[in-house]
């Protein structure tokens, strides 16, 4: 069932186009034969948006909008972020953010994923994953939000991406609590966090079933409860003495 209904999933969200480096001739014989041999994968933020959003729960949303604490931190890195849906209004009543005890997770998405593109999209998740710090003491010992990676394609063996993302991480001393949680490189694998050690991620090869696992795992982390409710309260900044009779 899953099977069938992932099979051609993310056609619903990317594009195949040609590299730039290729010659005329080999357009035109790409467009002959239908072939596209060098193609490069494009995914479209807004139609992942929307085929995600027919899956997840029904009790949340996901949106290309930020979090933000009760502090008024409110981090850029994440593309989309997935969170309970509390109101029709949400994101009016909070400028356009949405308060972070309310977000269960947040999507990463980087076309085609090399060492560079690694380091930079890993930067960004930590950044993100770091609005406990700037909240308060109570929100602080709350578990970080769980961060997911897509990437449409990388010429780097899972391996390899495995072994260079905990290289980054040691060597910029990044807390273990704002590493991703889970990458995507489409119809190639996944790179899971193996919260069992520290430092530690497990590589798979999931091959055409990529997209169906990794629905899984996103799924299983959405159905973690938050423990603490949307106090209201703590986002009104300005002290305003009422006359009380």
């Amino acid at each position: 069932m899953l099977t069938n209904y992932f099979k051609d999933f993310e056609k619903n969200f990317i594009k195949k186009s040609l590299k730039s480096s290729k010659s005329t001739h080999e357009k035109s014989a790409t467009r002959k034969t239908g072939i596209q041999k060098n193609a490069s994968t494009q995914i479209d933020i807004d139609k992942i948006k929307g085929s995600l959003s027919r899956i997840i729960p029904g009790k949340f949303a996901i949106d290309a909008v930020r979090p933000i604490s009760a502090s008024g931190f409110s981090p850029e890195g994440a593309d989309l972020i997935i969170y309970f849906d509390y109101c029709k209004d949400i994101l009016e009543l909070f400028n356009g953010a949405v308060p972070q005890e309310l977000v269960h997770g947040t999507i990463s998405i980087i076309q085609n994923l090399d060492k560079k593109g690694l380091s930079e999209v890993l930067n960004r998740v930590a950044g993100v994953k770091k609005i406990n710090f700037f909240a308060s003491n109570e929100e602080t010992s709350q578990p970080a939000i769980p961060a997911f990676i897509i990437t449409g394609e990388s010429s780097i063996p899972l391996p390899e991406l495995k072994n260079d993302m905990i290289n980054y991480y040691m060597s910029n001393n990044i807390d273990f609590s704002h590493e991703v949680d889970v990458l995507m490189v489409l119809n190639k694998g996944l790179l899971i966090k193996n919260w069992r050690e520290k430092r530690s991620f497990i590589a798979l090869e999931t091959g055409k079933d990529t997209m169906m696992w990794f629905y899984i795992l996103l799924n299983e982390y959405l159905d973690i409860e938050k423990s603490r409710a949307l106090d209201m309260r703590k986002y009104i900044k300005n002290e305003t003495i009422y006359p009380e009779y």
